[in-house]
This record gives structure tokens, sequence and C-alpha cells, in this order.
């Protein structure tokens, strides 16, 4: 039995590892996401680079591989809330460091989405809430996305949730928001573009 957590967990691996934020730009603009502008294979740096049409379809391919795993957890380890964390984790890792692009990859903003509305669909729709408002008032997608680490985990930690998916909700906080160090630097500097 072992070998099956084993093997599901390895799997959403690999499904979050999929870099679509590399893959979409290349198919429909021709560019190499990862020399241009942060470089970061992600759905912001796809929509300077490569335009809102490329970065809603990133968008969303992130966001559905996060879910994937969740999902097929639960369907194929029903009542094991612990592996569909394990799960949802193991892609955003992926996600993070995918071996398809030399262990490169996003910050783990959408990935994450993904991972929570399947996990913890209303908790992550307020979030989403949050994350709307304040690209709006800041004009900044890595502000919104840093604050969506801090307000998400507050939102598990005082709700009834599971004790994997606090774990979950706290580390991929923290994940995001040292990925987005780069972009800290860059507004305290007034150099980030939005």
């Amino acid at each position: 039995m072992e070998i099956r957590y084993a093997a599901v967990s390895a799997a959403s691996y690999l499904c979050g590892a999929v870099p679509f934020g590399f893959i979409v730009p290349k198919v429909l603009n021709g560019i190499n996401i990862l020399e241009r502008g942060s470089g970061n294979p992600g759905a912001a740096n796809v929509l300077y680079e490569a335009g809102p049409f490329a970065a809603m379809i990133v968008l969303l391919g992130d966001s559905i591989k996060g879910a994937i795993p969740v999902v097929a957890a639960g369907l194929l380890f029903p009542g094991l809330q612990w592996l569909s964390a394990v799960c949802g984790g193991a892609a955003i890792l992926g996600h993070c460091w995918t071996p398809f692009l030399g262990f490169r990859g996003g910050k783990a903003v959408a990935t994450s989405m993904g991972v929570f509305l399947a996990l913890t669909p209303y908790p992550m729709s307020l979030t989403l809430v949050v994350f709307i408002a304040a690209v709006k008032l800041s004009g900044h997608i890595s502000i919104g996305s840093m604050t969506c680490a801090l307000v998400f985990p507050a939102l598990i930690l005082f709700t009834p949730q599971p004790v994997e998916t606090r774990i979950l909700a706290v580390s991929a906080g923290l994940l995001i928001l040292y990925r987005h160090i780069p972009n800290i630097k860059l507004l305290l500097s007034h150099q980030e573009i939005g």
C-alpha cells in the first residue's frame, strides 16, 4: 500500500512539473520565456512578455495541474486527507522545481490556487477576492500574490480544517513569499513594473 502512496505522490510531482509557462509562449509566440523579462515561467511574466491570451492559458494550466493530483488522490484513496495534501504539495514542488526546465520553475501562486480550490474551495475563493483587490489597489501582481500568501494561511488556521491542510497552507504561503524575494527587492527599489 505504501508503494501506491509513493507512486501517486511521484505522479503528482510530475503533473505539477508540466511547464505551461514555458510551453505556451513558445508555441503561441515563438519566445523562450526563460530569456525574457524576469525569466520566470509563470503567468505574470508570460503576461508581460507574451500577452494576456497566453497568460490566461498558463494561469488555467498551472491551476489545473495543481487541482488534478488532489482530486485524483481523493478518488483513488477516499478518506485519506493527508494523502490529498501530500499530492497537492508534490504538485506545488513540481511547479517550482521542474526537471523539464533544469529544476527551474514558477513561484507557486497559480498551482497553489488550484491545489487549494480542490482542498478548501471556500477559503481559497475568498482569497482570490483579496488577490484581485490587492492587485487593483497596488497595481502589482506580486503584491497581490504575497498578500494572498499571508491571508490564506490565516484563513485556514482560524477555520475548521484538517491539520494536514493547515500545514500545507502555511508551507505554501512561506514558499510563495520566499520565491518572491526578487520581487520584494525590485519593489523596494521602485523597479517592479507590475
